[in-house]
């Protein structure tokens, strides 16, 4: 009898445990979704990608500060599966036979800050207005197809490979290309980690500057609002100087379709020519 009454107990204790376990997991849980512009762009927030995407569209708008140039950047995010449920209905039904295209995500950002170069382009008459960013991202693990249709359902480890290019259209080179490796935790006091390789093209001098990226930050969620502390390097070739990065980011629900994005960035040295060690964006979205 005293067998099963603590047996009882014990069972009871575990079911205690397992539900408080749920419930801090999903108090704490931030969002690992990213419908902003990519961190290649001047105009992002972000120092560290994220690994989701919205799985059927996503609108943002960046408004860099600091800088010389403050151009805005608009990103629109979509999604190969997207694309396909909008004209057949089997993919709406059974999601599970389109699981490929579910982890395809397509970012394209227009505008944001030009990178003017080492010449003095403007005495030209030329003028650098045409700037466009695009990523394709691959999401190697994480949440199956069969929960595709919920954006908002992630697994605890997602593990995905972003490939972009900021790109300018004056013919003045700096256009920035970039592989990325995105991890993402999503469990309670996840992490973020970015390892990525990016070449930058030398303004009129015939090669690239090339740097890997060395990224890594910690996620905290306090009610509906997350928080990012993060921190990494741009380790450069040819001797330059390497650039340490500490990027503090806060992102708040706004009218509960919306979310209202603040992000600060320190560095030692300017992560691209013409911005300064101390900037800051500000950026509103929606990721459906």
């Amino acid at each position: 009898m005293n067998w099963v009454g603590g047996s009882r107990v014990a069972s009871l204790l575990r079911c205690l445990v397992a539900a408080l376990v749920f419930v801090l997991s999903n108090q704490a849980r931030a969002s690992s979704i990213q419908s902003d512009a990519p961190s290649v762009n001047p105009a992002s927030p972000a120092w560290l990608d994220r690994a989701g995407f919205p799985i059927s569209a996503g609108i943002a708008l960046d408004q860099p500060l600091g800088n010389d140039d403050t151009s805005p950047a608009l990103t629109l995010s979509s999604s190969p599966f997207a694309l396909t449920a909008l004209g057949d209905s089997k993919a709406r039904r059974d999601p599970a036979r389109f699981g490929g295209l579910s982890r395809i995500g397509v970012r394209l950002t227009l505008g944001g800050p030009t990178s003017q170069g080492n010449l003095p382009w403007f005495t030209r008459g030329q003028e650098e207005t045409d700037h466009v960013t695009v990523e394709l991202k691959l999401r190697v693990l994480g949440t199956g197809p069969e929960r595709v249709l919920d954006s908002r359902v992630e697994s605890p480890l997602l593990l995905s490979l972003a490939l972009d290019a900021d790109t300018y259209s004056t013919g003045f080179g700096r256009d920035l290309y970039a592989a990325t490796l995105i991890m993402d935790s999503a469990n309670p006091g996840g992490f973020t980690a970015n390892v990525g390789y990016r070449q930058e093209e030398k303004l009129h001098h015939g090669y690239r500057d090339t740097e890997v990226k060395l990224a890594v930050g910690r996620n905290w969620r306090w009610h509906r609002v997350d928080a990012l502390l993060g921190l990494g390097a741009l380790v450069r070739d040819r001797d330059r100087k390497s650039v340490q990065v500490v990027n503090a980011r806060l992102d708040a629900p706004v009218g509960g379709a919306f979310q209202l994005t603040a992000s600060l960035f320190v560095s030692n040295l300017p992560e691209r020519i013409e911005q300064r060690s101390v900037r800051a964006s500000l950026g509103i979205s929606r990721g459906m």
